[in-house]
């Protein structure tokens, strides 16, 4: 679950507010890119060896760590998604969004302002 919070923060980072639509669509973005990439290999050098790094957290305190290196993320959705965008546009059949929720402040009650 972390791995995928991680890359929708890559798509909708927190730094920036979007509309309902905007972040619906971030969202859709970020799990058909974590879909494609969630099962790379593990990237090989020249001589076909597995490769790893080694890292020093703080929390081992000078021990380390030894990773995977993985395989660069392929993008092959976004040739998909331009297809299925102008075959849209092409047919004039537009893909009806569902409506924002109402705001949370609309639950309660507010007082007036006498």
């Amino acid at each position: 679950l972390e791995a995928f919070h991680s890359v929708v923060n890559q798509f909708a980072p927190k730094s920036r507010s979007f509309s309902y639509e905007g972040m619906l669509a971030r969202l859709y973005i970020a799990a058909i890119h974590y879909n494609e990439n969630k099962d790379r290999e593990q990237a090989l050098t020249k001589s076909g060896d597995p490769r790893y790094s080694i890292e020093f957290p703080k929390y081992k305190k000078g021990g380390h760590i030894v990773r995977k290196i993985l395989c660069n993320p392929t993008y092959n959705y976004v040739e998909e998604l331009f297809e299925e965008l102008f075959k849209s546009v092409n047919s004039s059949h537009y893909i009806e969004l569902p409506s924002p929720p109402p705001p949370l402040c609309s639950q309660y009650d507010h007082p007036e302002k006498d």
